[in-house]
């Protein structure tokens, strides 16, 4: 009986044996061909190494580092973009490669020349830029200039739009009479400006225009606050003070984000005229 036991208990360990082999056996299968590339991960690497006699982890690690040197130098030449240093090491890594360094330095060349053309074409532009510029400056046009004029471009689309909104909130007749009071209120003297319109807005924002100003585009109070205050700011600033470049284009995303909230798109245009006018300044 004892016997027959132990026979058991080798099967049974020869069996284990066997099926821990022929799992490190599939492991190392499934593995390999990620090795060198960059689609192994550290941990997957470390199982790799693991499934090897201690003796052997230093050349699979060095031979992965390798690989990966490799594709990246390869990658690199493809696209011309190596140095002759890498060239030197590629062919050190990968001596096959040498049937395709004509190739390579063909792509470099191919990529240098592409360079060389942006950087003409770069500078041309600039040149083409500053040219415009001096002919801005010549008539007479500055960034604080081009948001002023956005200002007044918002403020005849915004009229009709107020008086529209109270009418509707009103009726005709009453809300007529409602946004002329609501204009004495604001101080507008005769047609209303960009001030007075926005004051009108923002007083009578819950009953009239949070509806309409929320649902399209949905800027709310934050468009209308933004547009008031830039109007302050170039109306209070010092004659000598400079108006940057980039808070006039501010500006005038401002006055775009607020005539789109008014459904005025056709006013658009003008003020993106204005905007590449400021974009010469940067």
């Amino acid at each position: 009986m004892r016997a027959q036991d132990s026979v058991w208990r080798a099967r049974y360990r020869r069996s284990v044996w066997c099926d821990e082999r022929a799992d490190r056996s599939f492991r190392r299968a499934t593995l390999r061909p990620l090795l060198g590339t960059r689609q192994l991960t550290p941990a997957q690497l470390d199982e790799y190494v693991s499934l090897f006699p201690p003796g052997r982890e230093e050349g699979i690690r060095g031979a992965h580092a390798r690989g990966v040197r490799t594709l990246r130098l390869r990658e690199r030449a493809e696209g011309g973009y190596h140095t002759d240093a890498e060239m030197r090491e590629l062919l050190t890594l990968d001596p096959a490669r040498e049937a395709d360094v004509l190739r390579y330095e063909a792509a470099r060349r191919g990529r240098l020349e592409r360079e060389r053309r942006e950087a003409e074409e770069q500078e041309q532009r600039e040149r083409q830029r500053q040219a415009r510029l001096r002919e801005a400056i010549a008539a007479g046009a500055d960034p604080a200039v081009a948001v002023f004029a956005c200002h007044l471009i918002l403020a005849r689309a915004l009229e009709p739009f107020v008086r529209r909104q109270f009418a509707a909130c009103y009726g005709a007749g009453l809300g007529a009479t409602a946004f002329a009071q609501a204009a004495e209120e604001a101080g507008a003297e005769g047609q209303a400006d960009l001030l007075a319109l926005t004051r009108m807005i923002l007083d009578q924002w819950d009953g009239v225009f949070a509806a309409p100003l929320t649902r399209r585009g949905g800027v709310g109070r934050a468009a209308v606050d933004a547009v008031r205050r830039d109007r302050n700011e170039l109306a209070h600033r010092p004659a000598a003070a400079p108006y940057s470049a980039e808070r006039a284009l501010e500006a005038v995303d401002h006055v775009r984000a607020l005539l789109a909230a008014i459904g005025a798109g056709d006013m658009l245009p003008a003020v993106e005229a204005q905007r590449r006018t400021i974009r010469l300044f940067e």
